[in-house]
């Protein structure tokens, strides 16, 4: 019977972990990954690829892309050799959008790369590639999943128009008893 109930727990721990959404930035790095290792068919085992070295959203997927090439097997390298196909891309867009639908969004991540496939100095491949991934989840979670330090992966939430018209009108309401108070103490 003990044995039973932790298997249940296992099965109920397992089912939750595969049903939570993933971040926005993971969705753009799958896509990337996909995109990339659909070109690679016949590609040999070395690859060369040096990720972004500033801060941003393509360094991220660059770390995202490397990690998921050695996970396929790939030896990826940061310099040059010989007999080994350099991965070059271009990102060309990343964007997320959400249409809301009562309590639930649909968020469609795009993510769109030019990319360049190089072997010893002789262009191999140059080819656009778009993905997109589509997935439904509640207004909550569609903001917990947004990452603050990339805006192409980020959703503003949408105000109703009862907070489009109160943020303006108390801004301009609080200015004007500021001017108010002011010149009436000021007079005095």
């Amino acid at each position: 019977m003990n044995a039973l109930a932790c298997w249940f727990a296992l099965t109920l721990l397992a089912a939750s972990l595969v049903a939570q959404p993933k971040p926005t930035i993971e969705l753009c790095a799958e896509s990337l990954a996909e995109s990339v290792l659909r070109e690679l068919n016949d590609a040999p085992s070395t690859l060369i690829f040096a990720p972004d070295s500033t801060a941003g959203l393509k360094r991220e997927l660059d770390l995202r892309l490397q990690a998921a090439l050695l996970a396929r097997g790939f030896q990826v390298r940061e310099s040059p050799s010989e007999n080994a196909l350099e991965i070059r891309y271009d990102l060309q867009s990343a964007s997320v959008k959400a249409e809301e639908a009562g309590t639930k969004a649909r968020r469609v991540v795009s993510l769109a790369i030019f990319l360049r496939l190089v072997s010893n100095g002789e262009l191999k491949l140059a080819k656009p590639l778009s993905a997109e991934r589509i997935d439904t989840l509640s207004l909550a979670e569609l903001e917990r999943l947004n990452d603050p330090r990339y805006p192409e992966t980020t959703i503003e939430p949408r105000r109703d128009w009862l907070e489009r018209a109160i943020a303006p009108a108390l801004t301009t309401l609080s200015l004007g008893i500021i001017v108010y108070l002011f010149f009436s103490v000021r007079s005095n």
